[in-house]
């Protein structure tokens, strides 16, 4: 009995939990990009609180996410927002629920040393597949480079890119970005790691003084390397950072499986 148990307790698990992201601090917006390519499958529960039309919005996100590297060469993945949830405070806005914008993932490995350095150039493509008509209008293309290293359980890296907005909405401008990921992390005891990135974005249109930052702190636990259960949250710090990365705070629930 207790041997059926356990096997349904790991397969529960396998199934039910939240998953762990490409850089452990993925979202439905704008992930964290790393060097290093892994494969996983995984599920993602994330809450974010906006402002829309001067109403408090909320919005929670159910995506199931899967990436896998190839040879350790090449990594493809698709993220997939199944079920989109707003729903407000003000009588200017309803409730929606629906389907998400789906994300398609390519990741090339260009050089590395061992576990120790990795960078990458990497492509993330959103497409326009959203229920809600009123929001697909849109898709979002971001491509770039980053690197990893790991050093004595302190892991460090850093990434450059654009995000391009390109929308088929009348009279809304296509809007460029260039984009500055920095981030660090601690592994106590090869168990429980506690991470930290700044993303920050400047936009790429003449003459603008527009910019974003957001700050995501977070903490990942690994169970015999496989099995990853984390939490990890964005903070906006001004108002083009509440637009661009999707609320003025963003919280994220992860875990999932590693092969």
């Amino acid at each position: 009995m207790s041997t059926k148990i356990t096997a349904a307790a790991a397969l529960l698990l396998s199934l039910c939990l939240p998953a762990v992201a490409r850089a452990q601090f993925n979202q439905y917006w704008l992930p964290v990009e790393q060097g290093l390519l892994d494969s996983h499958v995984d599920v993602q529960l994330q809450y974010s609180r906006l402002d829309v039309w001067g109403d408090d919005v909320n919005i929670a996100v159910l995506s199931l996410e899967g990436q896998y590297a190839i040879k350790n060469r090449f990594e493809v993945g698709l993220s997939v927002p199944a079920v989109v949830h707003n729903y407000g405070e003000g009588v200017r806005y309803e409730e929606d629920t629906g389907f998400g914008d789906i994300m398609v993932n390519l990741k090339l490995r260009l050089f590395s040393l061992g576990k120790a350095f990795s960078l990458a150039a990497y492509t993330n493509v959103m497409l326009p597949t959203h229920s809600n008509a009123e929001t697909h209008d849109y898709s979002m293309f971001v491509p770039g480079v980053a690197a990893t290293a790991k050093l004595l359980g302190v892991l460090f890296g850093g990434g450059l890119g654009m995000l391009y907005f390109v929308t088929g909405q009348e009279g809304v401008d296509n809007q460029a970005y260039v984009t500055v990921d920095i981030y660090g992390g601690y592994s106590l005891l090869g168990i429980l790691t506690f991470k930290l990135a700044l993303q920050y974005a400047n936009s790429f249109q003449p003459d603008s003084d527009i910019w974003a930052l957001g700050i995501t702190p977070g903490v990942e636990v690994d169970i015999l390397d496989i099995v990853r259960l984390g939490l990890a949250a964005r903070i906006a710090t001004n108002d083009e950072a509440r637009t661009l990365y999707g609320g003025r705070a963003s919280l994220l629930v992860h875990g999932g499986i590693g092969f």
